[in-house]
């Protein structure tokens, strides 16, 4: 620390911006490098990874989310106690203590949520036909009060010819007049 303080003393005698900057940007990296990571995998109770589960040291604004594989990590955290609130749908919501002893440690943390079971009193589903997909025209036609023949726009795009009228001519039951003009 002695030399570090002769070193500024220099800087500031010569009035060296550059070597300031170089001093100031070493200093920031050695304080970067001082935190400690907490990292690990969130499981389900069945052992399955909770891919997204949320994970967040709310007193120090750190937040990751779980990978595909259900790992995670919390980078930057300081020496000292935190809690870690863990939270994913379907499950409850779990706070953990955890104690980083000193700067540069690593810590591994698997955490396993229990499952959280809601009762509903009822469920709503709504929807309505779109004609441009090939379960809409089906629908269309299902649905209908007299017969009904109807061409998705999927079927009209992915059809080998090259006009309407040529993918109109292929619905049974239906013909087509061509004029010669």
């Amino acid at each position: 620390m002695v030399f570090v303080h002769k070193m500024v003393k220099r800087i500031l005698k010569k009035k060296s911006f550059t070597a300031l900057l170089v001093l100031t940007s070493i200093m920031l990296t050695v304080i970067d490098v001082s935190a400690s990571v907490i990292k690990g995998k969130v499981y389900g109770e069945d052992g399955d990874p909770l891919i997204g589960a949320s994970l967040s040291i709310k007193s120090l604004n750190l937040h990751t989310t779980a990978g595909l594989d259900g790992s995670y990590s919390l980078t930057q955290v300081p020496a000292g106690e935190h809690e870690i609130e863990v939270a994913y749908i379907g499950h409850e919501t779990t706070r953990l203590k955890i104690v980083v002893a000193t700067n540069n440690e690593t810590i591994i943390k698997n955490i396993k949520l229990k499952e959280q079971t809601l009762n509903l009193d009822e469920v709503i589903v709504t929807t309505t036909f779109d004609g441009s997909t090939e379960a809409g025209a089906r629908g269309t036609e299902k649905n209908a009060a007299t017969v009904v023949n109807a061409i998705s726009a999927k079927t009209i795009e992915s059809s080998p010819d090259i006009t309407v009228a040529n993918v109109i001519q292929r619905v049974s039951g239906l013909t087509i007049e061509r004029n010669a003009n």
